[in-house]
């Protein structure tokens, strides 16, 4: 395995349309995996244990705001789960990670650089290529 620069990364997002969009200006993508654990501990037990429950996912993209690209309001105004694809290196086409997320929106005009950042819920599994 190679270590990464993230330099050629690249970040797909389904807007109102059927299709992926690649998402410009974005800088940087974090995917957390987690899930919840409940104890199964019973009387005379010396020790706790734990059940692993579901698993979930969330995560963030954050980069640039580009007026030319409606993207991202488009995938947070529909009524369903939109598609995500996250591909470290957009030159190996075969490792991505991939589901349907829940998009949020948040546009920071400051003075200077305006940027956007998008939280995300998933739905449903995520994947990898």
């Amino acid at each position: 395995m190679a270590t990464l620069h993230a330099k050629n990364a690249i970040v797909y997002m389904q807007g109102s349309g059927t299709e992926a969009q690649t998402l410009t200006e974005a800088a940087e993508v974090s995917i957390d995996i987690d899930y919840d654990t409940e104890t199964d501990s019973a009387f005379g037990d010396t020790w706790e244990t734990r059940l692993k429950g579901l698993i979930r996912y969330n995560g963030s993209v954050n980069g640039n705001f580009d007026t030319a690209q409606a993207l991202l309001f488009d995938a947070i105004t529909q009524a369903t789960s939109r598609k995500m694809y996250v591909y470290p290196d957009r030159a190996t086409t075969t490792r991505y990670y991939y589901g349907t997320v829940w998009p949020r929106l948040s546009v920071g005009l400051p003075i200077g650089r305006a940027t956007f950042s998008v939280s995300f819920e998933g739905d449903g599994a995520l994947s990898a290529n």
